[in-house]
């Protein structure tokens, strides 16, 4: 890329104005390159398509040859909301995160877990709004733009069961999650910044609460290519974390031997996905 934009003469400014990003990104996307993209951010399909044709490249050949794996899409379920969750997964993520940001919910994990705070949802109502929601997120990563701008960022969103338990229908939270990694990565890429992890927090009690809980929770974890689940003030991940939710989504009136082939049907369905 860095090699096509000499040869028009253009700056590294130059070529982000023509591709509507960022310049940071650009020297991003750039010294990655050149030091074998270990550590620079993955850009998305519309970024690569925007500089392919500010470069006059194909776009085909520029996503192959500097397309980097993308982040990862993660689904925590707690039984308490109050849990260290940022403390575990910088445990799980290890180097490949610089900076946690947190939306959260008034009782979820301490803000201070976190290096910086956002807010997606300023108003109450009965509706979910993907196209708001996305807009807020875009919002709010603009004015941390300073911040995270060049940074690998961990996303972890610790609002989701409040929500749901505000709107009429809450299963239009998960189906959402279909396209809410790729409106993350977008939104970190707009300001430089690029989504390493994607992580989305679930109350169990929320989940169970659900008209059927069961495929929603199935649902969930076809969605995410990450399952980590509480038990007690410990996470499980894996298959192990699938089972941990399953068994946890037993409804009062049936026994723990009962339920046992729901739970073998649910590990099965998601290992089937992976």
């Amino acid at each position: 890329m860095a090699d096509a934009r000499l040869r028009l003469q253009l700056s590294t400014r130059d070529l982000a104005r023509r591709a509507g990003i960022s310049q940071a990104y650009v020297v991003a996307l750039e010294r990655a390159r050149n030091s074998g993209g270990r550590h620079g951010p993955t850009p998305t399909v519309d970024v690569v398509a925007a500089l392919a044709h500010a470069l006059g490249l194909d776009p085909v050949k520029l996503f192959t040859s500097g397309l980097r794996s993308a982040g990862r899409h993660a689904l925590v379920v707690v039984d308490d909301a109050r849990l260290p969750i940022i403390g575990r997964l910088r445990e799980v993520s290890g180097t490949a995160v610089d900076m946690w940001v947190a939306a959260r919910s008034p009782n979820a994990f301490p803000d201070a877990d976190a290096s910086h705070a956002i807010q997606l949802r300023t108003r109450t109502n009965r509706r979910y709004e993907p196209t708001k929601v996305a807009a807020s997120l875009d919002r709010e990563l603009r004015r941390l733009a300073p911040a995270i701008e060049g940074a690998n960022v961990g996303f972890v969103f610790g609002e989701m069961s409040d929500v749901m338990t505000k709107l009429d229908d809450p299963s239009s939270v998960i189906a959402f999650e279909d396209t809410w990694a790729t409106v993350t990565t977008n939104a970190a890429a707009h300001v430089g910044a690029r989504a390493q992890w994607n992580v989305c927090v679930y109350e169990i009690a929320a989940i169970q609460a659900l008209a059927d809980p069961v495929a929603a929770s199935v649902s969930l974890m076809r969605t995410h290519d990450i399952v980590l689940a509480s038990r007690h003030d410990r996470f499980v991940s894996g298959l192990a974390g699938v089972r941990q939710i399953a068994v946890q989504l037993r409804p009062p009136t049936q026994s723990a031997k009962a339920w046992q082939t729901t739970v073998d049907h649910i590990v099965g369905e998601v290992r089937r996905a992976s």
